[in-house]
């Protein structure tokens, strides 16, 4: 028998008890922007064989009100370095304006060898600040970045 759980910061628990030829698990509903350790036991006649545990934290929920930032425009480039800046999303919903205070950045190389693109960094860039200059990046290679 294969237990798999998730926690999450409020240390709330959910397991989930599947068979032994079940390889993979999906955990839905889970909310955008918490962290959660995930574990993965197994057990033969209630004895416990093997453990492994993980933490992450799951992005950004996709909220109905909240449009994407826009006007996303490279400023400059360098050899090693990007900027760029953008609109962020004006917010109509009562009550919600207060809510975003960060916009989340993620870089990805493109490698074309292989044609994947490799997640370099991911970051929070506070509200209200709408430019970002990134370094440290390969001369010559293709990135892809990504705002919301």
């Amino acid at each position: 028998m294969l237990r798999a759980s998730y926690q999450s910061g409020s240390k709330s628990s959910v397991s989930v008890y599947v068979g032994p030829k079940i390889r993979t698990y999906t955990f839905t509903n889970l909310v955008g922007n918490t962290t959660y350790r995930a574990s993965v036991e197994t057990f033969e006649n209630d004895v416990s064989l093997w453990y492994a545990s993980n933490v992450f934290t799951t992005s950004l929920a996709s909220l109905q009100w909240l449009p994407a930032p826009t006007d996303i425009v490279l400023l400059d480039k360098t050899n090693t370095s990007l900027e760029v800046s953008w609109t962020s999303p004006e917010i109509h919903e009562t009550g919600h304006n207060a809510v975003i205070n960060q916009h989340l950045m993620n870089v990805y190389e493109y490698l074309p060898s292989s044609k994947v693109l490799l997640k370099k960094f991911s970051l929070n860039i506070p509200v209200p600040k709408t430019t970002y200059s990134i370094g440290r990046l390969t001369p010559g290679a293709v990135y892809n970045v990504t705002l919301q």
